[in-house]
């Protein structure tokens, strides 16, 4: 039985042992009040270079697939910006879109993040059509100002708080659910 004490300042993982006293291990968890955990994964980049516009096509990724945890990149110089997640689950860092120009429409089955989304350096619009469940805090950011995200998919925030950064434009047109 393992209990976490939040002792000040960091929790520490305490085993009990018999007799009612705990045994207070070295270990010490990282405690980033309001911080999301990221960089767990690999980064991703998107190619486009599969026979198709799925995410589940290797060749699409360069070689290999995301898996859970991964960051995942969309540069402005890919094929296929029309393109569907056909994952039954995937769980990710983050998602990026970089370089300038826009045009990626993500599609298909329900996304959890758990770093945010976000545009780097772009101009033109990013469209994410797919439901997204926040298993964190986190931020969806636009970075040029002439650079636009629209989330039209449903977002279930759970207990997480979402913040928007906007320089260009950001639209959510879907859902929102949950007390974050």
């Amino acid at each position: 039985l393992f209990l976490l004490s939040q002792d000040a300042p960091a929790p520490r993982l305490v085993l009990p042992c018999g007799g009612g006293f705990g045994l207070r291990l070295g270990l010490t968890l990282v405690w980033l009040a309001g911080a999301t955990l990221t960089g767990w994964g690999v980064e991703r980049t998107w190619t486009g270079a599969g026979g198709d516009a799925y995410w589940r096509t290797a060749a699409n990724w360069g070689v290999t697939l995301p898996r859970n945890g991964d960051d995942l990149v969309f540069p402005f110089s890919a094929a296929r910006k029309l393109n569907t997640n056909d994952f039954t689950s995937l769980s990710i860092g983050s998602l990026t879109f970089t370089g300038s120009g826009g045009g990626y429409t993500l599609r298909g089955r329900a996304l959890a993040i758990a770093g945010g989304i976000g545009t780097t350096g772009i101009t033109g619009e990013n469209r994410i059509e797919l439901p997204l469940t926040l298993e964190a805090r986190q931020t969806f950011e636009t970075g040029g100002v002439l650079s636009s995200l629209v989330v039209a998919g449903d977002i279930a925030l759970g207990a997480n708080a979402l913040t928007l950064d906007a320089t260009g434009g950001l639209t959510l047109s879907g859902v929102l659910s949950g007390s974050g």
